[in-house]
């Protein structure tokens, strides 16, 4: 069995929203060469991210996004449902 699940671009949180847990010190690469393609995107007010969501074996949603103009460290933010 697989590690992991990935979802669809707009799967909505379980929980109603997430919490950050970590910044990992990764890039694009990194993280294409483990998930597949990446999802892409602008959002208002934060500009262009890149992003790949997933479920756990244990249905935990995840997702890793990186925002293009983010201050703070460089790397993907790990996000989980807040209800998890």
């Amino acid at each position: 069995m697989p590690a992991f699940e990935r979802t669809v671009q707009g799967t909505s949180w379980p929980g109603g929203t997430y919490r950050k847990v970590a910044v990992l010190a990764v890039d694009d690469a990194d993280v294409a060469a483990i998930f597949g393609e990446l999802a892409e995107g602008t959002e208002e007010g934060l500009g262009e991210w890149k992003a790949v969501g997933f479920f756990l074996q244990e249905s935990s949603l995840v997702e890793l996004i990186r925002y293009k103009h983010c201050p703070g460290p460089p790397g993907y933010v790990v996000r989980v449902d807040r209800s998890g």
